[in-house]
């Protein structure tokens, strides 16, 4: 799991896609007010 800097203010919402140019990376499980916890595609809690 990581935090990003980014959260709601940013229009980030829970259970969105996380996209980088190398492609699909995770999925936001909570989106704060200005950071959201992402859970990576490689992390065992992934499904």
């Amino acid at each position: 799991m990581v935090i990003i800097d980014k959260g709601t203010q940013d229009g980030i919402k829970d259970h969105l896609a996380v996209v980088t140019d190398a492609g699909l990376i995770g999925q936001v499980i909570h989106a704060g007010l200005n950071t959201s916890k992402v859970l990576l595609i490689v992390d065992g809690r992934s499904a």
